[in-house]
């Protein structure tokens, strides 16, 4: 990856009280057997966020990613998220 300017920069402050900064870029996302290719995502240090929630936190799905899928359901019992295309 080449430098970053300020415009690749992003700040986390809101929402879920924790606080972090990161950058943009493009990454092919592999979930089982579907690749969601040149998907924009943010790379940020999530040490402090696994440290808070007592667990390694390797990263966050938000609302972008999930409607990729015609149906998502998040399985609390078995703890599964099954994703259908």
């Amino acid at each position: 990856m080449g430098p970053r300017t300020l415009e690749s920069a992003v700040s986390a402050s809101k929402g879920s009280g924790w606080i972090g900064t990161g950058i943009f870029a493009t990454a092919t996302l592999k979930i089982g057997s579907i690749s969601l290719r040149n998907h924009r995502v943010v790379v940020m240090n999530t040490h402090d966020l696994s440290k808070s929630f007592g667990q390694k936190i390797d990263g966050l799905l938000g609302l972008d990613f999930f409607k990729e899928f015609e149906l998502v359901v998040v399985d609390l019992k078995n703890h599964k998220l099954i994703l259908q295309p």
